[in-house]
């Protein structure tokens, strides 16, 4: 036999104590509401010998006049006798209070005497209760003030840090832990710092998780209607002969060729108020590019093509135009970036049929002018006048892009795919929506189009 001083909770022990005295557990951690409210919870709910089932308040220390007064009351409310188990009482108040409302009680021992089979059976039913508390962890009724107690707990290395974090009185942030745990966020009544952290971090794991898969749900449902209206698109065509895309952000892995080359050249600022003055309506898209490029005036071509050897293609680019050429199809680009980048990415892709805006160069030196021929709005017109080349319709074409500059092809092709878009205001306008990192999943969408075609 040896001691068990404190450490495993005295509920369990309550618990054991119990039984040991005759009583049978009948239920534990019984909620109790009020007109449909959590207003409170007992710890025990046990039957005795001769028959009587008691409503069991537990104290791991010494109970106060509170703590009677709530044992009888839970009692009272479920219609059963108050049993109070406790190390004692704080003051003879409390010991009075109990006697008055005829509150039983049983004394809890500073020590227990247990055998090992005991311990091992104690611990190993705690660990089970831990667990599957965590199991039952309800997520669903969880708002932006939660979350910001959760990470204060979660991110902080004691109580006093998580306070600071939130900004709260000690008293306030008790009431909403108690409003958490009500909420099935904190199932088990305990509130050690070490408890609240793992948990807080647990439930922060689990709200990201649902949010993911949210969003992955999200993305199949808008596949899966791209798809059925791709389908339908598709009835109307014998086949498709060329497949169109965007080059900055998809056939490369940089967004934007200009934003580039004005981070690397320190030119960002001026380029920003160029930026917002087009989008007031103050410059065209036109003087907006002339505007950008006199920034660079003076650059030779050697420095611009160092710059530029940092842009890479997109992960599977290669795959993906190899695939569309075994098909038979055409592959095209309009950009508009800047021509010395889509040359440079069309030759290592060998695609031939290509229009971006020239930056003007003269004696490998950059001029400061720039002739635009890919505007914000005019990818349709572009298209056509390729299409026209090839003695192709824009309908006959699939279109790839990533924003809404390629919004106006996507309104002539027979097929638009949306591919890792900018804005969410431009899903609405493709047909397919797809999200990837490698872009040869466009070639396995493509192929299953056209394989339904050919069918």
């Amino acid at each position: 036999m040896i001691n068990l001083r404190k450490g495993i909770s005295a509920e369990r022990l309550a618990a054991s104590l119990l039984e040991s005295l005759g009583y049978e557990i009948l239920e534990k951690r019984k909620t109790i509401e009020i007109e449909g409210v959590e207003a409170a919870e007992v710890d025990i709910i046990a039957k005795s010998s001769s028959g009587e089932i008691y409503a069991v308040e537990v104290k791991a220390g010494r109970a106060s006049v509170t703590d009677v007064r709530q044992a009888y009351t839970n009692a009272q409310i479920l219609g059963m006798k108050p049993l109070l188990i406790c190390k004692g009482f704080v003051d003879k108040a409390a010991e009075a209070t109990v006697k008055k409302l005829g509150v039983k009680y049983i004394l809890l021992p500073e020590f227990f005497l247990v055998s090992p089979e005991d311990i091992s059976r104690i611990v190993s039913e705690s660990i089970t209760d831990v667990l599957l508390a965590f199991e039952s962890i309800n997520t669903s009724n969880i708002n932006p003030d939660d979350v910001k107690i959760l990470r204060a707990l979660a991110f902080s290395n004691s109580i006093n840090e998580a306070l600071h974090r939130t900004g709260l009185r000690r008293r306030k942030f008790n009431r909403k832990l108690e409003v958490l745990r009500r909420k099935g966020v904190f199932p088990l009544k305990i509130y050690s710092f070490p408890y609240l952290k793992l948990q807080s971090l647990y439930v922060l794991r689990r709200l990201e998780e649902e949010r993911l898969l949210r969003d992955l749900n999200e993305k199949l449902s808008s596949l899966s209607e791209g798809i059925l209206k791709a389908r339908r698109k598709m009835a109307r065509l014998e086949s498709f002969k060329a497949v169109v895309f965007d080059v900055d952000g998809v056939l490369t892995e940089v967004d934007s060729i200009w934003q580039y080359i004005h981070e690397k050249l320190g030119t960002m600022d001026k380029a920003l108020e160029n930026k917002r003055k087009f989008e007031r309506g103050e410059i065209s898209y036109e003087e907006w590019a002339y505007l950008d490029v006199a920034l660079w005036k003076g650059i030779s071509r050697r420095k611009l093509e160092e710059i530029l050897s940092g842009v890479k293609l997109r992960r599977g680019s290669k795959t993906l135009i190899k695939r569309l050429r075994r098909m038979g199809l055409e592959v095209i680009a309009i950009s508009a970036g800047l021509d010395i980048v889509a040359q440079k990415i069309c030759s290592e892709l060998g695609i031939t049929h290509f229009v971006s805006n020239t930056l003007v160069i003269d004696d490998d030196v950059v001029t400061g002018e720039v002739r635009v021929e890919v505007g914000y709005r005019n990818k349709d017109e572009v298209l056509r006048k390729i299409c026209s080349k090839l003695g192709i319709s824009t309908q006959e074409c699939i279109a790839v892009g990533d924003s809404e500059v390629d919004v106006p092809m996507f309104k002539v092709s027979g097929l638009s795919i949306l591919f890792n878009p900018k804005s969410t205001d431009i899903i609405k306008y493709a047909d397919v929506v797809v999200y990837s990192k490698s872009i040869k999943i466009i070639a396995d969408i493509i192929e299953g189009i056209i394989g339904s075609l050919n069918k």
